[in-house]
């Protein structure tokens, strides 16, 4: 149990970290920056969860909750920060940038953590209501966008 609470204060202090860093990237706007926020989201990713950005991203779809819960014990409220913190990046990478293939991945693994706190919880989350809603239509955009452009 010690262990267990100890990972979740890990975790729950990596986020906090990675939220800081970057909600300053975000207001700087400085690409510099901006590369160099990423650069340390993803060691701490690494060193707090075991996992890289690029190897978060990589998980197939129809394993990635069960692969983070069981694989790399993260709990639920974990789950949710991961999801706020790729959600972050995936909204600044998007502003006025027509959406890539790792963009719609980013938010796919998103949508699969939102879509499982509000399936599992015991409390219904308008928050990640909220995050659902806005994804499906991030998503719906750039399908008729690609349609459109055809």
């Amino acid at each position: 149990m010690f262990q267990q609470d100890y990972i979740l204060r890990q975790i729950n202090q990596m986020a906090q970290v990675l939220a800081s860093i970057l909600s300053r990237l975000i207001i700087s706007r400085d690409e510099q920056q901006w590369v160099n926020g990423i650069e340390q989201t993803d060691q701490a990713l690494k060193e707090h969860i075991g996992l890289t950005y690029s190897e978060l991203l990589d998980i197939p779809d129809d394993t990635f909750i069960d692969t983070l819960q069981s694989v790399h014990s993260i709990d639920r409220d974990s789950l949710e920060r991961i999801a706020d913190i790729l959600l972050l990046i995936g909204d600044e990478n998007s502003k006025n940038q027509p959406m890539d293939d790792e963009k719609r991945v980013l938010y796919n693994k998103c949508l699969l953590i939102y879509e499982h706190i509000n399936g599992t919880g015991k409390l219904y989350s308008l928050d990640a209501r909220y995050k659902i809603d806005r994804i499906h239509e991030v998503l719906s955009r750039d399908s008729m966008r690609m349609r459109d452009s055809k």
